[in-house]
């Protein structure tokens, strides 16, 4: 389903046509006296000339139509009218169920949302699956952007929090779009967890960051990510942060300590995927007077660290290898 962007309505605007319609509702019932058009066991009278219908029953009315695939029963309204209104005071409005393979409650619009759901306390729409996922969101958009400067909305689950003035204008061919402007500590996306991973990426680019912090993770992995690049940071501005840690740093593979055996002056040190392009640091860690690494070489698969001198005894050093 595609959103208007050429004349897009906020969110405000949609809660506050949905608060509109239900108070209009409420005022209505309120406004007129309880009518009883119809009574148990009478047939349903439709209302007529702008005045409604009641009908008190005190049993379920059940509805069955045999071999009907357009539904068993149509409720169609003109204008700004709400075809169908479930009120409840303690239960559920409306409860949609299929058996099989159908679908418990459908929505479609030709050019809003297919479902609103408004609360003034709770939770607006809720979902509980028992074997399966509680919300999916699907786009049918299947064509490849060509200008991602053109507004424009082709995303399967879009979040907003707050104002969406600095949101971004097109989020094309993105599965997921969360934007949060409260307050400097809003969070776009949120991925959270006790005992695993708090965010996971994967794909050619695991994780993808960019802006004042491109990416910030927190908790025991804050960010994870794997593919071709498992995690991609880039600043907005040359003096902006890519990526900013509190905490420590691990580079697994890629980090290490190591030494000089004694009666040597160089040690070779494996490395997966390394390649002689590859930047190393390395620093002694052992204390020797006058003893320094005199220069690191990289090759396919290692490098080798030479100090300026043989060892006496045992000297290590410790790595990282970028690249």
């Amino acid at each position: 389903m595609a959103l208007d962007s050429s004349s897009p309505r906020t969110r405000r605007a949609l809660l506050a046509g949905a608060f509109a319609g239900v108070g209009a509702l409420i005022a209505g019932r309120m406004g007129r006296p309880d009518l009883a058009a119809a009574a148990t066991g009478d047939p349903v009278l439709l209302g007529k000339g702008g005045s409604p219908a009641e009908n008190a029953a005190d049993a379920v009315t059940v509805i069955n139509a045999t071999g009907v695939d357009t539904g068993a029963l149509i409720a169609h309204a003109t204008g700004n009218g709400i075809a169908l209104t479930g009120t409840t005071d303690h239960g559920h409005g409306v409860i949609g169920s299929a058996a099989s393979d159908g679908v418990g409650v459908y929505g479609i619009s030709a050019s809003n949302g297919g479902v609103l759901g408004v609360s003034t306390s709770s939770v607006g729409v809720g979902a509980a699956s028992i074997n399966d996922a509680a919300i999916r969101g699907d786009s049918a958009w299947d064509t490849p952007t060509t200008n991602f400067n053109v507004p424009s909305r082709k995303t399967a689950i879009l979040g907003f929090l707050g104002s969406t003035l600095n949101a971004a204008i097109n989020t094309d061919e993105t599965g997921i779009y969360g934007f949060a402007d409260l307050s400097s500590n809003s969070t776009g996306v949120w991925g959270d967890s006790s005992q695993g991973v708090g965010v996971t990426g994967t794909g050619d680019w695991g994780v993808y960051g960019e802006g004042r912090v491109g990416v910030y993770g927190h908790g025991t992995y804050g960010v994870y990510g794997s593919g071709t690049t498992g995690v991609y940071a880039r600043a907005a501005t040359a003096s902006a942060t890519a990526l900013y840690t509190n905490g420590k740093i691990v580079f697994a593979c890629r980090s290490g300590r190591s030494y000089v055996g004694s009666g040597h002056n160089y040690r070779d040190v494996a490395i997966s995927g390394m390649t002689s392009s590859s930047a190393v640091i390395a620093t002694l860690q052992t204390n020797r007077a006058g003893f320094y690494v005199q220069s690191v070489i990289s090759y396919a698969g290692k490098f080798r660290i030479y100090l300026n001198k043989t060892a006496p005894g045992t000297t290590y050093f410790s790595y990282i290898v970028i690249g």
